[in-house]
């Protein structure tokens, strides 16, 4: 029987899950794995998120109850990264700056030109949060897998086309990967073997009825 592994990059999984109106909290990660592998030797399930710390809110509660949740999933592989918080140039912030310094024949109000500027002057710089060591750690897994021959077919749900190289890679071994998701990128779909696209009504038998499942992020 042909040997599958599927790779989950939860957070990507949880924004295309949101973009077709499905909750993230009930889908139930290994019902949705033994669909997606269609009656071929499940060998493992790896799942891919960072690890929210207390100063997120209501993110961090979410993210702590499904990081519980997938721990105590048997079968399941969890792979933790992390958030970095940084402070980057906000380019609308900088564009509103560049118009109001160069209006020439436009005339505004003088109070609202000073709003105006006011507002580029206090957003031009903006928090931003993002992932860390998690794609990094799934496109080396996917690689350093297929050298094991732990899988025949590698089930990647993503449609991040920056997995291309590692799923390039991954074909050389004569190892198949099927891409899989709501929504999968032009740069992915032509690295795959095979793009699932997932609508809405595929994952009505994989949702829990209540409760935190293990897709949310």
């Amino acid at each position: 029987m042909t040997r599958a592994t599927v790779f989950v990059d939860g957070a990507n999984l949880y924004r295309g899950l949101k973009s077709i109106g499905v909750r993230a909290a009930r889908l139930d990660i290994r019902r949705f794995s033994w669909k997606l592998v269609r009656g071929r030797e499940l060998r493992d399930v790896r799942y891919y998120i960072a690890r929210v710390d207390r100063s997120g809110g209501r993110a961090y509660e979410a993210n702590r109850a499904l990081i519980a949740a997938l721990e105590a999933t048997s079968g399941v592989t969890l792979r933790l990264g992390y958030i970095q918080r940084t402070e980057e140039k906000n380019p609308c912030a900088e564009e509103l700056a560049r118009y109001l310094a160069n209006l020439r024949s436009l005339r505004i109000p003088g109070r609202v030109f000073r709003d105006l500027a006011a507002m580029a002057r206090e957003h031009r710089r903006v928090t931003v949060f993002r992932e860390k060591g998690v794609d990094v750690a799934l496109a080396v897994d996917l690689v350093r897998l297929a050298h094991a021959d732990a899988f025949d077919v590698a089930y990647l749900v993503s449609g991040d086309g920056d997995f291309a190289p590692a799923v390039e890679s991954v074909r050389v071994l004569r190892k198949k990967v099927f891409a899989a998701g709501p929504a999968i990128g032009k740069r992915l779909h032509d690295a795959a073997d095979l793009s699932i696209r997932l609508a809405k009504d595929w994952f009505e038998d994989c949702l829990s009825s209540s409760g935190t499942s293990s897709a949310e992020t």
